[in-house]
């Protein structure tokens, strides 16, 4: 069944579903948080000073105030935005630390978000009339159902480690993969050294991860060791120097650039910020 365009807001956030739209190419920055999701077809983003295309079912997430222009979606266009206060209640009830989240500006691909989105979609395709009582009350407690996988499915400041465990069953070589690159992220590993883990040749292994997790494995690695160093920062006792090496980075310079990159942040203001 086909939709038109569907655009709720409340206290919680906003959900935007369009089938009839034009392409638009102004910067936005916005109070919210903003889940951008490729639907069905691929979806472009410019954030800063890159470029994102998404594929069908991966996301990005965008921060509060982040600058960011949409340049094109092939098909539908849906988009979830989340009010600041509202997830930072969700986050303080698990007993985790009362400041801001800044959500991984990466490209993220994980099936627990795929399927919430799913049900919703699936709860407005038998709704015909979506400003029906019913229909919000389900959008309204879905919010906290979302905001509880974003914050354990996806990567931000407060979630030190990357979800692996969908791939257990859904991809299990790269779940070996994953877990044997936990297991030793600090040593330097070789695209060669991955694959030989499930003992694949590069080429096939390197395409079928990026398929798979969104990203390159040496970019999943990067990226992993960066989430590890964040409870190091946290917690001030050693210098930016030691975090990087620590986590296995090879130089302080590419720690740095790699932060600033996914969290528009230099390490050195990340720490600042969370221990004022």
């Amino acid at each position: 069944m086909q939709h038109g365009n569907v655009l709720i807001p409340s206290k919680k956030g906003l959900f935007l579903y369009k089938n009839t739209f034009q392409q638009e190419s102004l910067w936005r920055s916005d109070a919210s948080y903003k889940l951008l999701y490729a639907l069905n077809g691929s979806t472009h983003y410019h954030l800063s000073k890159k470029r994102e295309k998404l594929t069908i079912n991966q996301f990005l997430i965008v921060d509060p105030f982040t600058p960011h222009q949409q340049l094109f979606v092939e098909k539908q266009k849906f988009l979830i935005e989340i009010n600041p206060s509202f997830l930072k209640d969700v986050n303080e009830s698990f007993g985790n630390h009362p400041a801001d989240i800044a959500f991984a500006a990466v490209i993220q691909l994980n099936p627990m978000i795929t399927k919430w989105i799913e049900l919703v979609i699936e709860m407005m395709t038998l709704e015909e009339d979506h400003q029906q009582p019913m229909f919000r009350l389900f959008l309204e407690n879905s919010y906290t159902q979302l905001a509880i996988l974003l914050l354990k499915h996806t990567i931000h400041t407060n979630n030190h480690q990357l979800p692996t465990e969908h791939f257990q069953t859904g991809a299990p070589a790269i779940y070996k993969v994953t877990s044997s690159l936990k297991e030793a992220y600090q040593s330097p590993w070789s695209l060669n050294d991955m694959a030989a883990i499930i003992d694949w040749d590069v080429y096939h292994f390197s395409h079928y991860f990026k398929e798979v997790v969104g990203v390159s494995p040496y970019s999943w690695l990067q990226i992993y060791r960066l989430q590890r160093s964040l409870f190091s920062l946290k917690q001030n006792d050693t210098t930016i120097l030691d975090t990087a090496l620590d986590a296995g980075f090879s130089s302080i310079s590419v720690y740095n650039r790699l932060f600033k990159r996914v969290y528009g942040i230099s390490p050195r203001t990340f720490r600042n910020n969370f221990t004022k």
